[in-house]
């Protein structure tokens, strides 16, 4: 693994760590001097943020989303809090102040949201595992209306080999990055783009002793940086909470490895700033009286 190895592209380092009073299962930082925080039962927190500030982020607002059930998925556009329960199989618009503005019947069963193409208002792509689709919505709360302007359909093999999709990443230029766990090629990233599509093995990163015990989580794609890609790995799984965070150059044949930073209390999730700040949320560790934390990281100088 040493190979790989290598920190002079970047200058990984802390900015900020922050006390949380809520279990933060999702993280939304790529909306402009903001972060949104979200929990299972719809519990938000907005904080002010940029780093022209120079100062730590605030908690500007604090609120509970109207919701039936737990929620599943969660995301963030430039109008809209989006939460999606899967015992109701309902998708709610709010406003960024909590407003319930929309709850619609949707049938798409996505195990993941997010955010798609920061300069288009309110699109969202899903990710699908039961159906194996993956699917790009327009929203619109004033005419009622989800329009549905593309989909990935992974129903059909290649090769004898079907798609199993369990994650999605979008950046500004519209790349689609989708995670891949079929048990017969091991984890993959499909990525898609205007010019090329193309399919990443992923198994360089886990460790030789560790193949059957591991588990990658979530993969990240980096906005405004196209050669570079988060990745979330449990070296342990499921024994410990402990975690990497994984930065790889994929234009380099094979992939390389940037930087590794270890998170022994388990990330939950995390995103980039629109100026490469890497956001993200642990979990408090059990039996002890430690709030969970939200850190922040710069990736360049």
């Amino acid at each position: 693994m040493n190979e790989y190895y290598s920190t002079d592209d970047l200058s990984l380092h802390k900015l900020y760590t922050v006390d949380l009073d809520i279990s933060a299962q999702w993280v939304i930082s790529s909306i402009d001097k903001r972060i949104f925080l979200c929990d299972n039962d719809g519990e938000i927190r907005i904080y002010s943020y940029s780093r022209q500030f120079h100062r730590q982020p605030l908690l500007t607002e604090r609120f509970r989303l109207s919701t039936i059930r737990l929620i599943s998925s969660f995301t963030v556009t430039q109008d809209y809090l989006i939460a999606f329960e899967i015992d109701t199989q309902n998708l709610t618009l709010h406003t960024h102040h909590g407003a319930l503005l929309l709850r619609f019947y949707f049938p798409y069963d996505p195990i993941m949201i997010v955010r798609c193409n920061y300069y288009k208002k309110n699109q969202i792509w899903t990710c699908s595992r039961t159906k194996r689709h993956c699917y790009q919505f327009s929203l619109n709360h004033t005419n009622k209306e989800i329009n549905l302007l593309d989909q990935l359909d992974f129903e059909k093999s290649i090769s004898n080999i079907f798609i199993d999709p369990v994650g999605i990443s979008s950046d500004e230029k519209n790349r689609i990055a989708i995670h891949d766990v079929n048990p017969k090629t091991m984890d993959r990233l499909i990525l898609f783009t205007n010019q090329e599509n193309r399919i990443i093995s992923l198994d360089f990163i886990k460790y030789i002793d560790k193949q059957l015990s591991s588990r990658i989580e979530h993969i990240l794609l980096v906005p405004k940086q196209s050669h570079l890609i988060i990745i979330v790995y449990a070296p342990q799984y499921p024994t410990t909470n402990l975690h990497e965070i994984i930065l790889v150059n994929i234009n380099l044949e094979p992939p390389k490895i940037l930087y590794r930073l270890t998170e022994i209390n388990g990330i939950q999730n995390l995103d980039f700033t629109l100026n490469n700040e890497l956001v993200y949320t642990v979990i408090s560790p059990t039996n002890k009286r430690i709030p969970a934390k939200m850190h922040i990281y710069s990736l360049f100088n």
